[in-house]
C-alpha cells in the first residue's frame, strides 16, 4: 500500500468527491456510469459524473469499459471497475474515517 502522504496528495487531486465515487465504485463492482449516476442523483444530462470519472481514470484509480448491454436497449454501457490502485485509495480511507 502506499504511503500516507502519497494518498493524501491523491485525495487533493481528485476531492472529496472522486474519493466518494471509489468507495460507491468498490461498493457495487462493474456499475454502469449511468446507474452510478442515479444512486448518487445525478442527471443524464450532468457531465460532473463523466468529468469526475475521467479524473478518476486518469489517475488509474478506476477503469471503464464498454460492454454490450443486455435487455430491449442494445446500446454499449460504460461499466466501471476499481484498479488495484483504486483499491489501495478505498482501503486507506476507509481506515482513517471508521477506525
Amino acid at each position: 500500500m502506499k504511503k500516507n502522504s502519497e494518498m493524501l496528495e491523491l485525495m487533493d487531486i481528485v476531492g472529496k468527491y472522486g474519493i466518494y465515487l471509489v468507495i460507491l465504485i468498490e461498493d457495487s463492482e462493474g456499475v454502469t456510469q449511468r446507474d452510478l449516476g442515479k444512486r448518487i442523483d445525478i442527471r443524464k444530462s450532468d457531465t460532473r459524473i463523466s468529468t469526475e470519472l475521467s479524473a478518476l481514470e486518469k489517475h488509474e484509480l478506476i477503469l471503464r469499459k464498454k460492454e454490450p448491454k443486455e435487455g430491449k436497449k442494445k446500446r454499449n454501457a460504460n461499466y466501471i471497475y476499481i484498479t488495484d490502485k483504486g483499491r489501495d485509495v478505498y482501503h486507506f480511507f476507509k481506515r482513517i474515517s471508521f477506525p
